[in-house]
């Protein structure tokens, strides 16, 4: 279900403005960066910020060679380059092997003499995407050779141990095994229940000695929201324990996925999106050592202080968890917004929004406009709602794309929560802050079908039309609002 969307969103923008792949020599070294600075605890930071994490790109999907001297990652849908050289490590490049064609989630095997990655790039290597598959590209003495197809099964997110057992999740968003014979799949198994649930799990990491699996689930608890990685180990028996939340160090109220381990071992490496953008994070992988016997999933256990016993006596748990997890969890708003947003989603409206109010008034800098916006919607105040458009009219900086989309997706959220008046009301806000764009309009007609409102729902979709002509979904939604 979700990381192909993800890998989606990621890739569009960047499509047609993508540069010729450039040569991953080392030559091509032009900075004096050097990633391991700055290095976490128990709490995870950026990673290589202004290098490897930007605030104007996606970044995800990290991985190193064996020598840990050459850094692959995901930018912007695009395979990237760093090696470490006699000055830091280099300008990150293209990929000898990148295509103009979306591009994902490389893993270099143990000797790195072979690179698995996902693309739609098609099998004849021109012409219109294809579904996303697993390809390779091995290495010569010359460099990288000519990408080959692994499989055409719709896999992703390859990983693979030392004994050559391949984790990948399958098109059916499960995540599988199976063993390499010759550098090629000799069968495919499906995990046991301790790892796959009815809902999604997918870009799960073993390590060399395949002793733990993480990856992203949300089959497995509500937990911080917005999908969570899990890990679960592997018990002497070759059983794997029930997946446990990592607790809310890692997880937040946005989307963590994406996770992989330095090649010594000694960090954990993540994306996450709960800074605006695809950024990617580190942490101390003791963190791993020490889930194996303790419980950092907060946000579970906040949420039922709450409902069982009541929102004061949760504060009160929660000043304890600042104290008891100092070390190993952030406290910034994030767990108290995410504990608020399954509040909601359960109908226990009062305690979100009071949630959401101790909130900001305990971590004043987390009132974000999103934040502020959900809070005046949720809690039908008109006139704050109004402030904040007339605040955002007046810094026109603040008035773009990236915001317009940010509001359309809360509207759409609280849509999916079935607060629908509170919809309705972000979404009018977004027609009014962006009168010119047609996709506002269109998602304020489905908010305005989602309410039983037809007459209004067709003005809005004619007004979409009028400004954007080719909108077919307007097209085909008069349709069959008209009866047609």
């Amino acid at each position: 279900m979700k990381s192909i969307v993800w890998i989606i969103v990621a890739g569009i923008a960047v499509l047609a403005t993508a540069a010729c792949a450039q040569s991953d020599s080392a030559d091509t070294a032009t900075a004096s960066n050097d990633i391991w600075a700055n290095q976490p605890g128990f709490k995870p930071v950026l990673f290589a910020p202004g290098l490897i994490s930007t605030p104007d790109h996606n970044e995800r999907d990290i991985t190193f060679s064996p020598d840990s001297k050459v850094l692959y990652f995901t930018r912007d849908a695009r395979i990237m380059v760093t090696h470490l050289t006699d000055t830091g490590w280099s300008e990150p490049v293209r990929a000898s092997f990148s295509a103009d064609y979306p591009e994902f989630e490389a893993f270099v095997n143990r000797d790195g003499g072979r690179l698995y990655y996902i693309t739609s790039r098609p099998l004849s290597g021109e012409g219109e995407p294809e579904d996303y598959q697993i390809w390779f590209v091995d290495k010569d003495t010359t460099g990288w050779g000519t990408p080959q197809r692994f499989n055409e099964e719709g896999d992703f997110y390859p990983t693979i141990t030392d004994n050559d057992i391949m984790y990948f999740t399958g098109a059916d968003n499960n995540l599988y095994f199976s063993r390499l014979i010759d550098g090629r799949m000799a069968g495919r198994q499906r995990m046991s229940d301790s790892i796959n649930t009815a809902s999604a799990e997918y870009n799960a990491f073993v390590p060399p000695d395949g002793s733990y699996i993480i990856f992203t689930s949300f089959g497995w608890g509500d937990g911080f929201g917005g999908g969570d990685l899990f890990i679960s180990f592997k018990t002497k028996d070759g059983a794997w324990t029930p997946a446990k939340n990592m607790g809310g160090g890692i997880n937040t109220n946005g989307h963590d996925y994406c996770p992989s381990l330095s090649r010594d071992g000694r960090w954990f490496f993540y994306t996450s999106n709960i800074g605006g953008s695809e950024d990617i994070y580190w942490v101390d992988a003791g963190l791993i050592d020490y889930l194996k016997t303790h419980d950092l999933n907060t946000a579970d256990m906040l949420y039922s202080t709450i409902t069982e016993k009541g929102l004061e006596q949760g504060l009160v748990q929660y000043e304890a968890f600042k104290l008891r997890f100092a070390d190993y969890c952030v406290f910034d708003g994030r767990l108290l917004a995410g504990v608020a947003d399954r509040l909601i989603i359960a109908e226990k409206i009062e305690e979100g929004v009071s949630l959401m109010r101790e909130s900001f008034a305990m971590y004043p800098e987390s009132r974000s406009i999103i934040q502020r916006l959900k809070l005046a919607a949720l809690a039908n105040q008109q006139d704050t709602l109004s402030a904040i458009a007339e605040e955002l009219r007046s810094t026109e900086s603040v008035l773009n794309r990236g915001l317009e989309n940010r509001i359309n997706r809360l509207g759409y959220r609280l849509l999916g929560w079935n607060r629908i008046d509170a919809a309705r009301r972000i979404m009018l806000l977004n027609t009014e802050l962006f009168p010119e764009s047609f996709n506002v309009f269109d998602s304020y007609a489905e908010a305005l079908m989602f309410s039983g409102d037809t007459a209004s729902a067709i003005i809005n979709y004619e007004k979409s039309l009028e400004l954007n002509p080719d909108n077919n979904n307007a097209v085909e939604q008069l349709r069959l609002l008209n009866g047609e």
